[in-house]
């Protein structure tokens, strides 16, 4: 879905744009060609690996396999694509994610025409970044191109090129926003896809049972069709913003596609625990397909990284596993992890803690002396190696996710859980962070389990750090009628999860999803108040961030009664919001 380039000004600038896209060794059977696309980005240099060069026709470059990009204009970056998006040979297109790149893209443009593409001239480019004395991007670098605009202009006429515009922030805005949605359009609208998704997990093996579900976007690009299985469709309106599809509850991004698949990204904001201080916007990463047998293969693949044996867990032996978090200051704090053959280093802040071990099935035995302490490895695949922690007596559950590669770990970097970033307390038996599937945040209609694409997520707080999910109605004295369908884990999980709540408090509509992958968010009058990682056990739902376990004692198709442990109130929620509003007295 390539826009071909069309030739624009004199002939001599279509050759010195195309003339460039060279890179240090295109032939390796190592690498891969990519296209960087918001509409064709031409004339932008790249480091790809060892692979370097300026983008040429149709955005074209070179990348070395499982290796980041990084697009820049001179020493001005522009942007880096992780290297999960880049793992095989596959022809892939890559799409700018920052608007102000986007916005710096349209006003270098030599013809001013976005339909064609972004067409940069290197040279002007990096003369006019140089005289606005622009070295990073930021939230002023529009201002400041448009204060040397004149002079820009000056010497593309110089080189040849007679169409330039100058333009206003205004002007650069309303055309993105235009071609944005005309390119957005032309690739998804009228397509079907699909994607492996989580249907139910087996408690006694404690693996997910995966299905495919489909999504479709009409023809008109307004709507989509969300089916999980035959018995659980649903239609949601979308509009475009900032070359994102806006919904309700959710922004996602198209960030890559080819002739396969599509790659989606699903953002929320991460905050911090303690005072709320918001750290950066995140995506959730996942691919659909074209072809449903090939979804059908990745939910197969991801099955199998659950089937833990022990020589799976002994070829874990030589490696090096990392881990990273993100601090206040958005700097990353890396740990890794060394399995020995004899021993296992933990190494955080310069300082390594050794612990002999030994390999039991599909667990490591932990020996300090005496005491022993088990973790069962529950996820093996070629990117990453999830771990479950318990306390000795399996008293409580937690998950720690490591990458076979510090870059990986660096892309998923997330901030700790539920304690001040600036704390580093944590260690290899007792740090914050993660949950079991990795996967899926907030009130997302496509709720994937592809666990290798995702991002790990963070958790959002109100002003204290505490969720305040309970209804803050009089109900002490309420009597609770008999439950209509049993309450148990297994009922629980397939009548809630995946489903949002709702109750109405006042002026206040509060929601609360729990989605698949055991997360969490919850809603006041559709802001986001917390978000984080949830744990059922038999007939409690316990939500991490929030501190807080509440009690199902009564379920049925239309709500759910909720009895707070700490104060002992019981509150229903209903699954339709409708219901919630009519019934605001409970």
């Amino acid at each position: 879905m390539k826009n071909l380039l069309k030739l624009s000004g004199v002939a001599i600038a279509s050759i010195v744009i195309v003339g460039c896209g060279s890179s240090s060794s295109s032939n390796s059977s190592n690498t891969g060609t990519g296209y960087y696309e918001d509409g064709a980005i031409v004339g932008v240099d790249y480091k790809c690996g060892n692979q370097t060069g300026v983008t040429g026709d149709n955005g074209v470059f070179v990348f070395d396999i499982n290796k980041s990009c990084t697009f820049s204009i001179g020493d001005v970056t522009l942007e880096t694509k992780p290297s999960s998006l880049f793992t095989s040979k596959n022809k892939v297109s890559v799409r700018v994610s920052d608007d102000k790149v986007k916005e710096i893209l349209a006003f270098l443009d030599i013809d001013g025409n976005l339909n064609n593409g972004f067409k940069i001239d290197t040279d002007a480019a990096k003369e006019a970044l140089k005289e606005a004395n622009i070295t990073k991007i930021d939230s002023n670098i529009t201002n400041k191109l448009s204060n040397i605009a004149n002079k820009y202009e000056n010497k593309l006429k110089e080189k040849g090129y007679t169409k330039y515009k100058v333009q206003t922030e205004e002007d650069v805005q309303k055309n993105l926003e235009k071609h944005q949605k005309e390119q957005l359009k032309n690739i998804l609208a009228g397509n079907t896809y699909y994607l492996p998704i989580e249907k139910d997990w087996d408690e006694n093996s404690n693996k997910p049972i995966m299905t495919v579900g489909e999504v479709n976007f009409d023809n008109n690009f307004k709507k989509a069709t969300w089916k999980k299985d035959k018995n659980d469709t649903e239609t949601f309106d979308f509009n475009v913003t900032d070359g994102k599809l806006v919904t309700e509850n959710e922004e996602i991004e198209l960030i890559a596609y080819n002739d396969k698949s599509i790659t989606l990204a699903e953002y929320y904001y991460i905050f911090t625990a303690v005072d709320g201080q918001q750290l950066t916007s995140k995506p959730y990463i996942m691919t659909l397909y074209k072809n449903k047998a090939d979804a059908e293969k990745k939910a197969k693949e991801i099955e199998g990284y659950y089937n833990i044996t022990e020589d799976k867990v002994k070829a874990l032996v030589g490696t090096t596993l990392y881990k990273a978090h993100v601090l206040c200051d958005n700097s990353i704090e890396m740990s890794k992890l060394e399995i020995k053959k004899d021993k296992i280093l933990y190494t955080k802040n310069n300082e390594t803690k050794s612990t002999t071990y030994e390999i039991d099935n599909d667990k490591i035995v932990l020996k300090d002396g005496n005491k022993t302490k088990t973790q069962q490895i529950v996820y093996i695949s070629d990117k990453k190696v999830i771990i479950k922690v318990g306390s000795g007596n399996d008293s409580y559950d937690d998950y720690r996710t490591f990458y076979k590669t510090e870059n990986l770990a660096k892309e998923h970097a997330h901030p700790y859980y539920g304690q001040p970033c600036n704390q580093n307390n944590q260690d290899y038996n007792n740090q914050s962070g993660g949950n079991q599937n990795n996967n899926d945040n907030g009130n997302s209609n496509m709720n994937n389990n592809q666990d290798d694409n995702n991002q790990s997520g963070g958790s959002q707080s109100n002003d204290n750090g505490n969720s305040n999910m309970n209804n803050n109605q009089n109900s002490d004295n309420q009597e609770v009628p008999t439950s209509p369908i049993t309450i148990n884990e297994n009922n629980i999980r397939s009548h809630m999860l995946g489903k949002t709540l709702y109750i109405k408090d006042g002026n206040k509509l509060k929601s609360l999803t729990l989605n698949n992958n055991n997360t969490y968010v919850y809603k006041e009058n559709g802001t986001v108040k917390d978000s984080g990682n949830i744990s059922v056990s038999g007939d409690k739902i316990t939500a991490d961030h929030a501190q807080k376990t509440l009690q199902v004692v009564y379920l049925s198709n239309e709500k759910v009664g909720l009895k707070d442990a700490d104060d002992q109130e019981t509150d229903y929620w209903y699954f339709n919001q409708n219901d919630a509003e009519n019934n605001s007295d409970n």
